[in-house]
């Protein structure tokens, strides 16, 4: 139901050109928002612990963790200060589109925009 009703005021505000397309996205961004607002969150299954002792083989996964995290990090800080703002409030604290904008004070297309852009970078 909610949906539907966010169909219904979105819908006037954008130039939709594949209504099929543009209905799963709006679709999969409410459910998503709506587990990040709930705090729901996947954790992978390792089959190792972080604890245990690897083969020779296989990486040790506290290590490679690490290295995502400082290569993240780096890649944070080579974007403008509104994408990096943006990019950690949702990434990082988990905030939803409708909390950073309050946050920030930044519509919601700039917030997707600034997200969107950083990503990319």
């Amino acid at each position: 139901m909610q949906i539907f009703e966010k169909l219904l005021q979105d819908l006037h505000r954008h130039d939709v050109q594949i209504f099929r397309a543009w209905l799963h996205r709006v679709t999969q961004n409410h459910c998503l928002m709506i587990l990040r607002k709930n705090n729901h969150q996947t954790r992978s299954v390792d089959v190792f612990p972080e604890y245990s002792m690897e083969y020779e083989d296989t990486m040790h996964p506290v290590l490679e963790k690490e290295k995502l995290l400082e290569r993240m990090e780096l890649a944070i800080e080579g974007l403008n200060d509104d994408q990096k703002k943006c990019v950690t409030l949702f990434y990082l604290e988990k905030k939803s589109y409708q909390e950073i904008m309050e946050m920030t004070g930044f519509n919601f297309m700039q917030v997707k925009s600034f997200i969107q852009n950083g990503k990319e970078i």
